[in-house]
């Protein structure tokens, strides 16, 4: 029986989620988020978030959503879809709020196992991030478990995308065009092991 591709490729992407492990990231407005400093000024009915942080937080769960990817169920690459959320209001407002967003992001990679938080956050850094969150990007790629090659390669993997933000965050870094090549040495790019070598 054949199943037309609209309805094929979102049952994919549901499977692939559920296959990345744990779809559900830290609340948005966790504690972590508090103490990174964006949480806002206190206010008579506790904290006020700042507009900034809010716009951030909200793009963000946007950004995680399966109707804010139902738009690249076409792709047939990860080239596809990184060119299609560069061009969402999503991406548009981390990079307009993009210090704020950085900070948020790098708590996000540190916690979050959601594979469509995790595109979306690594094609905009890939875009508009600053050279300062490479080594957040390497803390994740150094820690990322095991995935079968055919889920690393599908476009809605965080990994290609990860590969791609890197080269472009680091370039002296020198990272492999092969990025099957960097998943094998994945443990190399871990920006704590050096230090801890040294000491």
């Amino acid at each position: 029986m054949n199943m037309h591709r609209s309805h094929l490729v979102p049952l994919l992407m549901a499977c692939f989620v559920a296959a990345c492990g744990r779809t559900a990231g830290p609340d948005p407005r966790n504690a972590q988020d508090d103490r990174d400093g964006l949480a806002g000024v206190p206010g008579p009915s506790g904290v006020i978030p700042s507009p900034a942080r809010l716009a951030v937080l909200a793009a963000l769960e946007e950004g995680s959503s399966e109707d804010f990817y139902a738009a690249t169920f076409f792709a047939s690459g990860h080239n596809t879809v990184r060119d299609v959320v560069l061009e969402t209001d999503v991406v548009r407002s981390l990079a307009e709020h993009r210090e704020v967003a950085e900070s948020v992001i790098a708590v996000r990679l540190a916690q979050s196992d959601d594979p469509r938080l995790l595109v979306t956050c690594f094609v905009f850094l890939g875009r508009h991030g600053s050279p300062e969150m490479a080594p957040h990007v390497r803390r994740w790629m150094s820690a990322h478990e095991p995935a079968a090659e055919e889920i690393r390669n599908s476009p809605w993997h965080p990994w290609r995308h990860a590969c791609e933000a890197l080269r472009r965050l680091d370039p002296a870094l020198g990272l492999p065009e092969d990025d099957d090549e960097v998943f094998r040495r994945r443990a190399e790019l871990d920006p704590d092991a050096g230090d801890a070598e040294g000491r």
